[in-house]
């Protein structure tokens, strides 16, 4: 299997743009597309959720704290804890959710 996480990447003007990559039983993979000042509200999941910067800068929010976030940047965020996304320019972010919700 090969996926291009860049290229599957969709925006629009008014919200972030998730597309769904790979939904299998014990994961799925997510890649966002978000426009300069569009964040993804932080909130929780039952699952560990790997962030991912691909593309673009901003920020991302883990537990209490903003981290920065640009193309290799990787959050971890452990089952139940907060997490969002914020972009300060073009941002594509590659999300890794497991066990699947």
């Amino acid at each position: 299997m090969h996926l291009e996480p860049l290229e599957a990447a969709r925006f629009a003007p008014d919200r972030p743009v998730s597309q769904l990559l790979l939904d299998l039983p014990d994961a799925r993979l997510v890649v966002f597309g978000l426009e300069p000042g569009q964040e993804v509200p932080p909130h929780n999941s039952t699952s560990t959720v790997l962030l991912q910067a691909l593309q673009g800068e901003g920020s991302f929010t883990v537990g209490a704290a903003e981290l920065p976030a640009a193309p290799g940047r990787l959050a971890v965020c452990g089952p139940n804890e907060t997490h969002g996304i914020k972009a300060k320019s073009r941002m594509v972010v590659l999300a890794v959710i497991a066990p699947r919700p």
